[in-house]
């Protein structure tokens, strides 16, 4: 799948709201980001020993508020609350075992603005057969770098696919 690309190009944008956010100042209006787009993935489902290929239809909206509790000189404060849904279908090579998936994301969270940002999530999700075949549940984890110069890096680890 082209997950990395998805998630670093979130990434980007959410550094970019950050920059907009800190130029504005502390205690500033929210600053929204809205996007969606579509995208192609294929993965080896290693349940029916097949490549599953499709189409996902994506779209979020991630809102950033910097505020500074207790004033000057106390760190400022960086609110990130995001919401995401993922919409896709996708098609078993040999057997053509319809799958479908539907998901929802949610992450708020409010840190230090401090360099190097880190933050380490883990995404669950399920592709679920419309045949006989098993259902499919995925679970990753990844750890997002931001370092002060904007140099952005994500990690994938604890990549799991399982059979149900």
């Amino acid at each position: 799948m082209k997950q990395p690309i998805r998630i670093l190009g979130i990434c980007l944008l959410m550094l970019a709201a950050n920059l907009v956010a800190q130029a504005q100042g502390p205690n500033s209006p929210p600053l929204v980001v809205r996007f969606s787009g579509t995208d192609t993935f294929s993965f080896f489902n290693d349940c029916t020993g097949e490549t599953v290929v499709g189409n996902i239809a994506f779209s979020g909206v991630i809102t950033q508020t910097i505020t500074s509790p207790g004033g000057a000189p106390a760190p400022q404060l960086n609110h990130f609350d995001g919401h995401f849904t993922v919409v896709g279908t996708a098609t078993g090579q040999i057997s053509g075992t319809q799958y479908l998936t539907q998901e929802t994301f949610h992450n708020s969270e409010a840190r230090r603005m401090v360099f190097p940002f880190i933050q380490t999530i883990t995404d669950n999700f399920r592709i679920v057969s419309k045949g006989g075949s098993s259902n499919l549940a995925f679970s990753e984890t990844y750890h997002l770098t931001i370092l002060e110069t904007g140099e952005t890096a994500v990690t994938f680890d604890n990549v799991r696919t399982y059979c149900q």
